[in-house]
């Protein structure tokens, strides 16, 4: 501890400046605790709300014995019904579109919890989300008769449901919004595994079907009693944590750069400590000191700020997403692989420059303050014998040369720096120009939807209008990747129909693909691809790569509805004009 004192008293400055350098970096690398810090309260909330092993989004169901009878399956433990309204919401702080209607008074799955108010007990009352209106607000509803004003008396929200612009109400309310019945059904398991709920899901659409209805999305399996949102919450910290990594590089190359300048420094010191006898091995354990104990201070500081950084983040992550304070947790890996980081690095760092002092030649090494005279290097000797430029210009590449270690460190200080930096500033300009890429071959100016989540719009519908068309959006799983699959007219004015390879659909089995998709799953013209949708798996023949950035597949209309047992019919009405 005297030792690493007198080296602080050396040089205060810049000692301090890499503990704190290197602490900060200790700290940032909490970020990537922030999936663990966030998984406890995630599952926590999962377990309070009752969030669902199974959801199917179904054509309406009018008769609740048929949701009954789901529970008599070996492996289901409840099935509740629910129905889920799209209209147009006119709210006090902007519009929004999702009616969920529930049953309050019995529902186990997907609990509504009340936030602020108290939950609706007359069909003028409704709850919402937090930022969809105020408590008290009056607000408007579209209906098939009109406008209803709604009261909102509480502000709440489910663990699947937390988003803005969310209405609650019950399922009687939501017939005057235009449901026929119930079109999503919740389903508890007494097992959570991936297979279990696999075939299950199977199953319970085998049956649904032989009772006539039919889903009209695939189903939502939510494994291991995980909560929806856990991935999205490890993508967003593996994204943060890019910069963590940064900063560590930031840290370890600053961290080198002084310990290689702090040895050198000392290597008449060495050379004398040699000359009475020293050994090699000791004195360079007595370097490495210097840097270990840099990086145990550093450590020392940064493992409390990694804590308090991750928590922090991790607050901020879940107040926004799902509007929950998390407890607090410590991730005890990265505590550890924080400090191993910071004292190995410096072991390592410190190392070569300890095996550089002490490998001198003695004599030089008396006489020599760098431990290694400058010329003895080619490149070294190329710079004396060049006389090119001004004197500063010339003492500057030999001093560069002659402290190489210093050189090669600052200059991977900077541009690590300078890298963090650049992925900073680049990252909104870099989404930016990735969601206007993605909007790119967009035609439509406006689109519309039915009350429900079927198909229920007559293909024919827009006929008379010739601005507008009706089409179809909706999910499939292409080689286990989630895509939308996307019904239009051959010749459709709706999109940007262009290809980069191939031709646009013109046959019921034709199928045109988004380009990146295809070539990252390994899909090429020609082949045919299994889709699996809602009412079961189709086949489609690839005749067109499309530059659309996300994972679509444009098919013909009239295939698709054939496809999803609803033929002739739409579930999107789209226009070139602005008001649909």
């Amino acid at each position: 501890m005297r030792h690493l004192l007198r080296e602080i008293r050396r040089a205060p400055a810049r000692i301090l400046t890499s503990v704190f350098a290197l602490a900060l970096a200790v700290g940032a690398i909490g970020v990537f605790a922030i999936p663990t810090v966030s998984t406890s309260s995630l599952r926590t909330a999962a377990e309070r709300d009752g969030i669902a092993d199974i959801i199917l989004t179904t054509t309406d169901v009018s008769d609740p014995r048929i949701v009954d009878a789901l529970a008599d399956i070996d492996g289901v433990v409840r099935a509740e019904s629910q129905t889920l309204v799209t209209t147009e919401v006119r709210g006090a702080n902007g519009q929004a579109g999702d009616v969920l209607g529930v049953d309050f008074e019995n529902q186990t799955m997907d609990v509504v919890r009340v936030d602020a108010g108290r939950h609706a007990v007359a069909p003028t009352e409704v709850l919402v989300t937090e930022g969809t209106a105020e408590l008290g607000d009056r607000i408007e509803l579209v209906t098939d008769d009109g406008v209803e004003t709604i009261e909102v008396v509480g502000i709440g929200s489910t663990s699947f449901w937390n988003q803005v612009g969310v209405v609650f109400t019950d399922q009687a309310s939501t017939e005057r919004l235009g449901a026929d019945g119930a079109n999503r059904i919740v389903v508890r398991t007494t097992d959570d595994d991936p297979a279990t709920l696999a075939a299950l899901s199977d199953e319970l659409r085998d049956l649904l079907a032989d009772d006539g209805v039919s889903l009209t999305s695939l189903p939502v399996e939510i494994e291991n009693g995980e909560h929806p949102i856990e991935a999205e919450i490890e993508q967003i910290s593996m994204l943060i944590g890019l910069l963590g990594v940064v900063a560590g590089i930031v840290g370890l190359v600053l961290l080198a750069s002084t310990t290689n300048t702090l040895i050198v420094e000392r290597s008449r010191e060495v050379a004398v400590m040699r000359a009475l006898g020293a050994t090699d091995r000791s004195v360079r354990r007595r370097l490495r000191r210097i840097a270990l104990g840099i990086a145990a201070a550093a450590t020392v500081i940064g493992l409390p700020l990694g804590i308090a950084i991750s928590y922090t983040i991790a607050r901020m992550v879940l107040q926004e997403f799902v509007s929950l304070i998390p407890g607090f947790a410590v991730s005890w890996p990265v505590v550890a692989a924080s400090a191993a980081f910071a004292l190995i690095g410096a072991r390592i760092v410190a190392a070569r420059s300890a095996r550089r002092v002490t490998g001198a030649p003695l004599a030089e090494s008396l006489r020599d303050r760098n431990a290694v005279p400058f010329g003895k290097r080619w490149s070294e000797r190329a710079a004396t014998a060049w006389r090119g430029g001004r004197l500063a210009d010339r003492l500057a590449l030999r001093n560069g040369l002659r402290n190489r270690g210093r050189s090669i460190a600052m200059s991977l200080q900077l541009g690590a720096a300078v890298a963090a930096l650049m992925i900073v500033t680049s990252m909104a300009t870099t989404i930016t120009a990735f969601n206007r890429a993605e909007l790119e071959p967009i035609r439509w100016a406006s689109a519309s939807q039915v009350s429900g989540p079927g198909l229920d719009i007559p293909a024919e519908a827009a006929d008379d209008h010739p601005r507008s068309e009706t089409a179809i959006e909706v999910t499939g799983e292409v080689l286990d990747w989630d895509v939308d699959v996307a019904g239009w007219a051959p010749d459709t004015a709706m999109i940007d129909r262009t290809v980069t390879d191939g031709r646009w659909f013109s046959s019921p089995d034709d199928a045109v693909i988004s380009e990146g998709f295809a070539r990252r799953a390994g899909i090429e013209l020609g082949d045919t691809i299994e889709v699996d949708l809602a009412a079961g798996t189709v086949r489609y023949d690839i005749v067109g790569l499309h530059a659309n950035r996300s994972r679509d597949i444009y098919v013909a209309r009239a295939t698709l509805a054939d496809d999803l047992g609803v033929p002739s019919m739409a579930n999107r009405l789209y226009s070139l004009d602005a008001t649909p």
